[in-house]
């Protein structure tokens, strides 16, 4: 199934399923996101864990793929600027970072939005490569 894709749409997949998978997580375990972003920044070691490893997969991402000819490839490259950028500040201000989150101290509704679009994104974006 796999071999079949390019770079392109192999990546569109993953991130699709990451998507996916993380939409029914907020939508089933909405108030569960909070207590791991509490711990995230409550854990120096687990913070700088999870840093090193976005800005890596970030690095991998930008350097494969910053192709922003067409809506897959630029949302691809996005994800992974995206990622790229938040292991920067998560390696750098981490503290100020998550504090700006925390603050927001977001219900339980607003996380079962996001994991509603989220899971709604991320089965398009797979569909999208079959259709």
């Amino acid at each position: 199934m796999f071999s079949s894709l390019n770079l392109t749409e192999y990546l569109a997949f993953m991130f699709g399923l990451y998507l996916l998978a993380a939409g029914i997580g907020l939508l089933l375990d909405g108030d569960e996101y909070q207590s791991m972003l509490d711990e995230f920044y409550e854990n120096p070691a687990l913070g700088y864990i999870g840093a090193i490893l976005v800005f890596a997969l970030g690095v991998v991402v930008v350097r494969l793929h910053n192709d922003w000819s067409g809506f897959t490839e630029g949302f691809v490259s996005l994800m992974g600027w995206a990622m790229l950028i938040e292991g920067v500040l998560l390696l750098a201000v981490r503290r100020q970072f998550l504090g700006f989150f925390a603050k927001l101290n977001l219900s339980e509704k607003v996380y079962r939005f996001f994991g509603l679009f989220a899971a709604i994104a991320g089965a398009s974006l797979i569909g999208s490569l079959y259709l």
